[in-house]
């Protein structure tokens, strides 16, 4: 018996079994996020003695409403890029989820009524809160950086909060970010370095952090968001000097870092 094959249909069929799609996930891969995230809503924590702790029934109404809104975010992303793998999409899942999260740890139980508790706030005065994380992600270079982080090296400003997130900082921006930070460190208390090295290799993202966390040693802060730097315990790691230096620091934020629960 003699066969015969057709290189450009087989080529195919290979490439077409080959083909790994990470979008949209398994209900499953859903219900397990869910999961995840009542229990974190429902266990004790520094935040929960500050803004109260959910009740189980409460954080699963609250997880199955992330998830939902979280997907479908991420499933628009996806919808516009339908030739990717999806990747991009699910980054955008774990980092949805991660900030609505949040953003009910923060507002904490609601009243019986349906209304939510209201916690104590401290609003920021005018002029006091830098932050350039509006707009896509973008990479910084070491200009961009000098233009953007002028107003912090002006003299006699008042800045005490400083949010760098959603823009991914080189070795060049981050020397830059350098003396800066240190002329007002002792000013701030609170500081958000979440998604600042997105897209860098690893060994540049660890040195980044670390020069953050150098020349922020021993500032006094109440609030550090390090979320979605995604490096796992050796990101955790690169930070150390700042996190060891930290007295009085009320809030900490560690979400979608890649950190088993060993390791923290």
């Amino acid at each position: 018996m003699k066969l015969s094959f057709d290189m450009d249909s087989t080529t195919q069929i290979f490439q077409h079994r080959l083909s790994v799609k990470l979008w949209p996930p398994s209900q499953g891969t859903r219900l397990s996020l869910v999961e995840r995230m009542t229990k974190n809503l429902t266990t004790p924590s520094f935040i929960s003695r500050k803004y109260g702790l959910l009740s189980k029934e409460e954080a699963e109404e609250d997880a199955k409403k992330i998830e939902e809104v979280a997907y479908a975010t991420a499933n628009q992303n996806f919808v516009k890029e339908p030739d990717g793998d999806g990747s991009s999409a699910v980054q955008i899942y774990a980092k949805e989820s991660s900030r609505l999260m949040l953003e009910v740890l923060k507002r904490g139980p609601r009243a019986k009524d349906g209304e939510e508790v209201v916690a104590q706030k401290v609003t920021a005065a005018y002029g006091t809160v830098f932050d350039i994380s509006g707009g896509p992600r973008a990479f910084i270079d070491a200009e961009e950086a000098k233009e953007l982080l002028k107003p912090l090296g002006e003299p006699g400003n008042s800045f005490t909060k400083i949010c760098f997130s959603n823009r991914s900082f080189g070795l060049d921006a981050a020397r830059v970010v350098e003396p800066i930070l240190s002329s007002i460190k002792y000013h701030l208390t609170e500081v958000d370095l979440s998604d600042i090295v997105a897209g860098r290799p690893e060994a540049e993202a660890l040195e980044v952090m670390n020069i953050f966390s150098l020349v922020l040693e021993g500032c006094n802060l109440r609030y550090l968001n390090l979320s979605n730097n995604a490096l796992g315990e050796k990101g955790v790691r690169a930070f150390a000097e700042l996190l060891k230096s930290q007295n009085n620091l009320e809030e900490l934020y560690l979400m979608n870092d890649g950190i088993s629960e060993e390791a923290a």
